[in-house]
């Protein structure tokens, strides 16, 4: 991906996903910046969690593996980019 290829989170073709938690914000935050809360509930569902490195900074990154309930194994990363508006990555 270039440059060029970015979507701003404002434009028409950004895809957003919002979901409301019955939960305290301080425990979904933790579900999603602490490795091993992550490994519980990430990816689909009877997959196993093998590894699960996480960056919390700037263009930080979030890099897994996971095994499939037929054996297969399978990697995966996210990566963050700095933020436009305010330099903060994303």
């Amino acid at each position: 991906m270039n440059k060029s290829d970015s979507i701003d989170a404002h434009s028409e073709r950004a895809f957003v996903i919002t979901r409301v938690f019955a939960a305290p914000r301080e425990l979904v935050f933790k579900a999603w910046t602490e490795a091993e809360r992550l490994a519980q509930w990430w990816g689909p569902k009877d997959f196993t969690m093998l590894s699960c490195d996480l960056e919390l900074r700037p263009r930080g990154a979030l890099h897994y593996r996971m095994r499939a309930p037929n054996g297969a194994e399978m990697w995966g990363r996210w990566a963050g980019r700095p933020d436009k508006r305010d330099g903060v990555g994303a």
